[in-house]
């Protein structure tokens, strides 16, 4: 996990780096219940995956901005290194949530439509 001189950034981005792996894990899930033709199902576990993704990359954003601030307030000696590892925290936390954002999308799409046929 990522180290940051506030104990509540190092918390957020954990819990961004879980809520990471969870979407992932629906995309996943998304994807094995299309192949199994079980379209209500797809449809709810790709419904889900869209929307932990949107809500991480909110949160994302949110911790992004407080880790700036954080970073104002710092001394001048720490400054590079604790932006450094802000930027590198965030765009670790949300490294699995644009593909799985697209699968997902792709088979809620799909999924919609073969239950309106």
């Amino acid at each position: 996990m990522c180290t940051t001189s506030s104990q509540w950034l190092s918390t957020a981005f954990g819990v961004l780096q879980w809520t990471s792996l969870l979407a992932a894990a629906c995309a996943i899930a998304s994807v094995v219940v299309s192949i199994q033709r079980k379209w209500p199902l797809a449809r709810k576990f790709a419904r889900g995956c869209v929307l932990v993704c949107v809500l991480e990359l909110a949160m994302t954003a949110g911790t992004l901005i407080y880790g700036f601030n954080a970073v104002a307030s710092a001394e001048a000696a720490s400054k590079a290194t604790m932006l450094a590892q802000t930027i590198s925290c965030g765009m670790n936390c949300s490294a699995f949530v644009f593909p799985s954002f697209i699968v997902a999308a792709l088979v809620w799409i799909i999924a919609s439509r073969r239950l309106r046929a």
